[in-house]
Parts: C-alpha cells; sequence; structure tokens
C-alpha cells in the first residue's frame, strides 16, 4: 500500500471542499504563489506553514502531516448527538 503525502492530502482536502489554491491561500494569509511551489512539490512545508493550511481546511495538523488518527471531518461524521439517547428508568 502506498503512503499518502501530506502534500496528497492537502490536495485531497482541497478537492473535497471544493477550495481552489488562490482561496486556501487567502485563508492561509499568504498568497497563490507562495502555496503553489509547496503544493507541488517544490518547497518544504514547514510547522508553521503546515498548521496554518491544517486549521483553513479545519483538520489538525498531526492528521494533515502523517494521516495518523482521523480528521475532523471523519470525527464528526461519527459523532453521535446525546440528547435522546438516554432513557431514564
Amino acid at each position: 500500500m502506498e503512503k499518502v503525502t501530506m502534500v496528497e492530502r492537502i490536495k485531497n482536502l482541497m478537492h473535497d471542499k471544493n477550495i481552489s489554491q488562490v482561496e486556501l491561500a487567502k485563508l492561509c494569509k499568504t498568497t497563490q504563489s507562495s502555496l503553489s511551489p509547496a503544493l507541488s512539490g517544490k518547497m518544504k512545508i514547514g510547522e508553521k506553514f503546515g498548521r496554518n493550511i491544517a486549521s483553513a481546511l479545519g483538520v489538525s495538523y498531526n492528521w494533515l502531516l502523517y494521516g495518523d488518527g482521523k480528521s475532523k471531518k471523519e470525527i464528526k461524521k461519527e459523532a453521535t448527538p446525546i440528547l435522546g439517547e438516554a432513557s431514564c428508568g
């Protein structure tokens, strides 16, 4: 099984959320010309930039970096409302 890279996870999330590079750059308070080399693999994504991207895409930095655990999106899908589930005696 091939390992998914951080850049691939970013691109997948951008596709899922229908976010362009320009839109993601705005969310990260940077420019598309700064973001583009990172998404093409020409520039390493540092921790600060990676955390900004993760925050903009609504996932944890750890998930974005390693793919470990679940993205916030997956956690929300599994969350069950507490109200209405308990019954009293």
